[in-house]
């Protein structure tokens, strides 16, 4: 709920304050754009919060599954399953449990978590540079944001919110952009490390 309230809020307050103060004749379309892309976002978060990440159950387990049984939901773990403590079930290529999308990062809503990252960071980015480009102009003249101590407040606000959330969901998007190249999920790194201290000790 908080996420998609911050969407409400930037988007709002993006479009009133910052582009229509700074486009002028064009401030609709480029705003028609920018609520786009916050909404491609948006529907990328819900896809990939309720999309199933690829849950083995005993029910739909592969014929051929090979592996070790899992010791809490008897489900045979096959090749880059593992066990999610936070959801309680096995997870097909598990990267990691995201408490932004409240589910795991799996096999079949990995695609919808990068384009949530990958569209979160365009709209915040943007939003950042639409407001700096504000916030100069109104060194200079009056803007109807000055009018409203409220709202400027919160504009700065948003902006921090945006600036923190650019740099998280850049950090992450690096991150899994690796796990997409390597093919080797954040667990199964883990337990590469584990691995090699074993043997090392």
């Amino acid at each position: 709920m908080l996420v998609y309230l911050s969407y409400f809020c930037v988007g709002y307050i993006g479009i009133r304050f910052g582009f229509c103060e700074i486009y002028g004749e064009y401030s609709y379309l480029i705003s028609g754009i920018f609520f786009l892309v916050v909404m491609l976002s948006t529907s990328s978060h819900f896809a990939a919060m309720w999309i199933d990440p690829g849950t083995v159950t005993p029910e739909n387990e592969p014929l051929d599954a090979r592996g070790f049984p899992c010791t809490i939901c008897k489900t045979t773990k096959i090749a880059r399953t593992h066990h999610c403590t936070t959801c309680h079930k096995c997870i097909l290529n598990m990267d990691h449990h995201c408490p932004w999308i409240s589910n795991c990062v799996g096999f079949k809503n990995q695609k919808h978590f990068i384009l949530f990252l990958v569209y979160t960071i365009i709209s915040a980015c943007w939003y950042l540079t639409t407001m700096t480009q504000t916030a100069f102009s109104c060194l200079n003249q009056t803007c109807e944001v000055q009018k409203e101590p409220l709202w400027v407040f919160l504009s700065v606000l948003t902006s921090f919110i945006c600036l923190f959330f650019t740099i998280l969901c850049f950090i992450t998007l690096k991150e899994q952009i690796r796990v997409v190249v390597t093919n080797i999920s954040e667990i199964d790194l883990l337990q590469l490390r584990k691995f090699k201290q074993v043997c090392s000790t």
